[in-house]
């Protein structure tokens, strides 16, 4: 009788840090459970990522608290050997924490630290950054492009858009996050309200952003514009009837990528403000920059440039199908368990 391989997918989410690092994992989870995988999460960071990753079916460990000691303790205290590691965490878990991972195969995702050194596998986004960093004796896999981008699944179900009503405004859809840490849903909001074309805003309002009373009462305000849903929620139905999205760079706007919608893409930080032109760069997104940095007059003026230029929505959206994003998740869990299939081959027991 084959083992089930043991994978533990190690996140930080919450709050603090949002829930982008969940978002690309659970896809991950789902495809090596349908492989016939038995995944744990290890989270740090708090609700509503633990919740929602019991919802999906995953046992989950949460941590006390983040950082790199807490994970070691539950290691110590857990005892539960795995056949692979997924990390997806940027706290202070150094290269030598990887290696006692060990004989576990280790893989990290989208990760700029050193212990990507001592990985046996690091996948990434075809973000410039990656090349730039500093791979001197790497001796695992380094795997970069859009085939390592981990999406959910249902993204490529054959579902076609609903049609939009006759004469109806475009569909805009705002999301900046499953928790918006920085608040830039009011600064989207503002945008709108300077916006001169005329638009139908679904706007995600999270329970967790820091002003989100602000948000709410300004969504009011704008009624006949704007359309407030509580988050994080279901975005994929929003995703399929929006004309256009304005968005923080992250796992959303892979997935908008994926679908063909263009997007208005918003960097949380100066370096996701560079990593949004691996989808800005061939023409599949419109990068505003650093959310520091962005006025929003100037958010609505590129908003409502888009709004009337069905044309160039359109080539946007070309190519971004272009761009050969598809089932990621799957691509990963494979690689994974090929991984784990080598590394019991090795050790004498090739059974999986």
């Amino acid at each position: 009788m084959s083992v089930a391989p043991r994978i533990g997918i190690r996140l930080d989410c919450g709050p603090a840090v949002g829930l982008g690092h969940l978002g690309r994992c659970l896809p991950v989870a789902r495809a090596l459970a349908s492989r016939g995988a038995a995944v744990r999460f290890v989270v740090a960071g708090g609700e509503p990522g633990p919740e929602r990753l019991r919802r999906a079916g995953f046992p989950v460990d949460a941590l006390p608290r983040p950082g790199a000691a807490a994970f070691r303790d539950w290691l110590r205290a857990a005892g539960k050997a795995m056949d692979a590691w997924l990390l997806d965490v940027r706290d202070d878990l150094a290269a030598q924490d990887v290696c006692a991972l060990r004989p576990a195969v280790t893989a990290v995702l989208d990760d700029p630290t050193d212990k990507r050194l001592a990985a046996d596998i690091a996948f990434y986004p075809p973000v410039p950054q990656v090349r730039e960093l500093d791979w001197t004796g790497y001796g695992g896999r380094l795997l970069t492009g859009f085939a390592y981008v981990p999406l959910d699944e249902r993204l490529f179900a054959p579902l076609a858009a609903p049609p939009a009503p006759e004469g109806a405004p475009p569909a805009l859809l705002v999301t900046m996050g499953g928790t918006d840490p920085h608040g830039l849903t009011l600064l989207a909001l503002r945008a709108v309200a300077a916006m001169g074309a005329n638009v139908a805003a679904t706007v995600v309002v999270p329970a967790a952003c820091p002003v989100r009373r602000d948000c709410l009462g300004l969504a009011r305000e704008l009624a006949d514009r704007v359309r407030a849903v509580d988050g994080p929620t279901d975005l994929l139905p929003l995703m399929r009837r929006a004309a256009l999205a304005l968005t923080a760079f992250g796992t959303t706007a892979y997935e908008l990528a994926a679908l063909g919608r263009p997007a208005v893409l918003v960097g949380l930080s100066p370096d996701h403000a560079r990593s949004a032109d691996c989808l800005a760069g061939p023409g599949a997104a419109e990068n505003a920059g650093y959310f520091v940095d962005l006025a929003p007059s100037a958010l609505a003026a590129l908003l409502d440039g888009l709004v009337r230029s069905p044309a160039r929505r359109a080539a946007l959206s070309r190519s971004a199908l272009a761009l050969g994003l598809g089932p990621g998740a799957a691509v990963i869990a494979d690689l994974l368990l090929d991984a784990i299939r080598q590394a019991r081959s090795r050790a004498g027991n090739p059974r999986l």
